[in-house]
This record gives C-alpha cells, structure tokens and sequence, in this order.
C-alpha cells in the first residue's frame, strides 16, 4: 500500500503539479491498507441503492436486463478544506464497467459532491 501511495503522489506531482507531504502519503497508505483489511474481512459488497437487508448487511442487486447500475458516495473532510467521492458501475450481469475515486480541494456540501460523482461517471 505505501508503494502505492508513492506512485499516486508521483502522479499527483505529474499531472496536478500537487506536491504532498509525506505525512499524507503515509497516511494514505494506512488509510488504504486498512479499507483493504476490512474489505476482505466482509462477505457482500456494500452499496447505497438497491439493498437487502439482512441482519444488517447490505446486499448489492443487479439492475434490470441490459441496464448499467452506477452507485456513488462521497466524503467530507472539512477540517482539511477537502472532499472525496467515487463510483462503480456494474452492468446487469454484475460486470465491472467503470470505477474511480478522486479528492478534491474545497468545503461542499455532501449531496453536491456526490452529484460530482455522478457527473463524473457519466463522463
């Protein structure tokens, strides 16, 4: 995770002229390892639209034949002046179509940012 970090803050540098701390590249690497850890400890795939609620679980449904199903979520971090979102798209068989996650600079409201998401995956 943190060589990962490292080309991800590359990047930022590469292509945003973004230069981070190492704090936060160290951060993020921690951040990621553990949403990793916890990934793999769960049995379903989480989502906001489309539920079955089962003990509490959250199961993802596939959309209607020939249908691609987009969830979103977004997240604010206010104190940091940032907020980040993401998306995957799956079509109606659950196949991968599409999936990004990006932080940007800024103090929005939540429901604006993850309008963003949804803007960003229907680009």
């Amino acid at each position: 995770m943190l060589l990962w970090s490292v080309w991800k803050a590359r990047n930022m540098v590469a292509w945003h002229d973004t230069y981070l701390y190492v704090e936060e590249v160290v951060r993020t690497a921690h951040f990621t390892l553990d949403q990793w850890l916890e990934a793999q400890a769960k049995k379903f795939v989480p989502s906001v639209g489309g539920l079955h609620v089962m003990d509490g679980k959250e199961l993802w449904t596939k959309p209607e034949w020939q249908t691609i199903k987009i969830n979103v979520d977004a997240s604010l971090f206010n104190d940091e002046n940032r907020f980040g979102y993401g998306f995957i798209a799956r079509d109606h068989t659950g196949k991968l179509i599409d999936a990004r996650a990006a932080c940007q600079r800024g103090k929005i409201a939540a429901d604006l940012a993850e309008a963003i998401a949804f803007k960003e995956a229907l680009s």
